[in-house]
């Protein structure tokens, strides 16, 4: 169940992720895929976290066993935000070395990527739902 209500709200993110990492090369990673995963999760990542929420609390009336799946379904949402956030930092740096080391303009670079939102951020929210539950 908590892959399934992950994959219904954060199913882009995940899917991305598991393909980024595929790539040996962290320059075949899109700048666009990150800019656009990035966009689509700061625009609603709280919105998603809260609908999360609300789903188990309506799919189950044992306390417990809502707990431990909400704290499942936010849990693995940290991970997968974390594998972005490393692939970002990641791609990042590697532009900057690129752009340092050359004065032609890459044309795949992570200039204009929206900025994500940090994974502090998404921590200090998801234990506003630790115990709401």
């Amino acid at each position: 169940f908590a892959e399934s209500e992950l994959e219904k709200h954060f199913g882009y993110l995940k899917q991305f992720v598991v393909e980024a990492e595929q790539h040996s090369d962290i320059g075949q990673i899109s700048a666009d895929g990150l800019s656009g995963v990035a966009s689509i999760f700061n625009g609603e990542w709280r919105a998603q976290i809260a609908a999360i929420n609300s789903s188990i609390i309506q799919s189950f009336s044992n306390f417990r066993t809502g707990t431990e799946i909400l704290h499942a379904v936010l849990g693995q949402l940290i991970i997968y935000y974390t594998r972005f956030h490393s692939l970002y930092d990641k791609r990042c740096a590697r532009r900057s070395n690129s752009n340092s080391n050359s004065s032609n303009a890459n044309t795949n670079s992570v200039g204009s990527v929206c900025q994500p939102v940090g994974v502090q951020n998404v921590m200090v929210e998801i234990k506003k739902y630790r115990n709401n539950f």
